[in-house]
């Protein structure tokens, strides 16, 4: 798993989109799954990651917002894209 913090954005053909996201942080699979406080403080990045299951997490009431991701990571050539496990608002807009 990792976790990721960055914009929320409609991405093309009702996808959602992790923009200006941080890099990601690798996290342990087991054990408890304690979220750093000071994640709501990491500085956005430039990192694009595709969230794959994010129209579970109601994300309209969240777009411009900027969130906190955990998920499993998937790399491809020119994508990045993500599962989501822990999808949380931790700003009310993507200003670092």
């Amino acid at each position: 798993y990792v976790e990721v913090v960055g914009c929320l954005t409609p991405g093309p053909e009702n996808t959602w989109l992790l923009s200006n996201a941080s890099e990601p942080v690798a996290l342990a699979i087991s054990g408890p799954s304690v979220r750093q406080t000071e994640v709501t403080d990491r500085p956005l990045g430039t990192q694009a990651f595709r969230l794959l299951d994010a129209m579970a997490y109601n994300p309209e009431q969240h777009k411009g917002k900027k969130m906190y991701v955990k998920g499993l990571l998937i790399r491809l050539p020119g994508e990045q894209r993500m599962t989501i496990s822990s999808f949380e608002a931790i700003a009310p807009s993507c200003m670092n």
